[in-house]
């Protein structure tokens, strides 16, 4: 550890170091989960077949678009988490270290890529009826952002062999934020909306008023709603704290406490994504 480490370095320090080990577990759950799903239905689908085939169908579930974009978004907290743990003991100032820029960029473009597609694809049939220009406004989102964060990962890694300026990075990643707070904004507006316009249809005794197949996907659609407001409201403080941590220069003394409160707010977005995978 450097000398002049500060208390709020220090915390920074231990909370990436517990967060690392949160996500590690986030990890085996999301494998658990996806392994373990549907298992009554794979093993009467697999019934005579050899112990290779029936290891083959036990594992397909995992590889969803569903599954594969949780498993990134946790492997790219991790990922933000351990770029701290590489850099603090070193300096107090953000991306000055070898190797952590890169790292940081890595797991940030392997969550919000991850992150753009799972919430698009899990929520599109509602976002969708919220208005045709909004939609279409948030698929070019969905599709940009992923785009953007792979041109910050590679402006990050020229500016780290000296082939590319600190300006450039620095004009690449704003570009990026907006895009992220843009998709956000949008996608918290959309959950929002349903979920205070389209209230349980409940007839006057109380109960639901509908068929099982009608209740059952209004239970599902207001998960998605729910859980994915909360993902996008954890998204927008995450992003908050990096752009007030970059425009005050008074909050200098408590960048990196910053930074790790930012990329907790990425972690509970896996999480909260994690949980509504469970619940539907």
């Amino acid at each position: 550890m450097r000398a002049n480490m500060t208390d709020a370095d220090m915390a920074a320090f231990c909370i990436a170091a517990v967060m690392v080990v949160v996500m590690g577990m986030t990890l085996l759950t999301v494998v658990f989960r996806s392994t373990n799903q549907n298992r009554t239905t794979t093993q009467s689908s697999t019934g005579g077949q050899s112990t290779g085939n029936k290891t083959r169908h036990a594992f397909r579930p995992v590889f969803t678009v569903f599954n594969i974009s949780l498993l990134g978004m946790v492997l790219g907290s991790a990922a933000l988490f351990a770029s701290v743990l590489l850099s603090l003991p070193q300096s107090h100032k953000p991306g000055t270290v070898k190797g952590a820029t890169v790292l940081e960029s890595i797991g940030g473009t392997l969550f919000e890529s991850c992150y753009c597609i799972y919430t698009w694809s899990r929520s599109q049939s509602l976002i969708g009826e919220s208005g045709s220009i909004l939609y279409w406004i948030l698929t070019a989102l969905a599709i940009l952002n992923p785009i953007l964060f792979m041109a910050q990962l590679v402006t990050a890694v020229l500016f780290e062999y000296q082939l590319s300026s600190i300006q450039l990075y620095h004009d690449v990643a704003v570009a990026t934020l907006a895009g992220m707070v843009l998709m956000d904004a949008g996608m918290l507006s959309c959950f929002c909306y349903f979920l205070l316009k389209n209230a349980a249809p409940l007839s006057s005794t109380g109960q639901f008023n509908g068929n099982s197949e009608a209740k059952k996907q209004w239970n599902r659609t207001s998960i998605i709603a729910k859980y994915g407001a909360f993902s996008c409201g954890a998204s927008v403080v995450s992003l908050g704290i990096i752009v007030g941590n970059q425009l005050l220069p008074s909050l200098n003394a408590y960048a990196n406490l910053l930074i790790v409160c930012a990329y907790s707010g990425a972690a509970m977005t896996s999480i909260v994504l994690l949980v509504m995978k469970i619940k539907l």
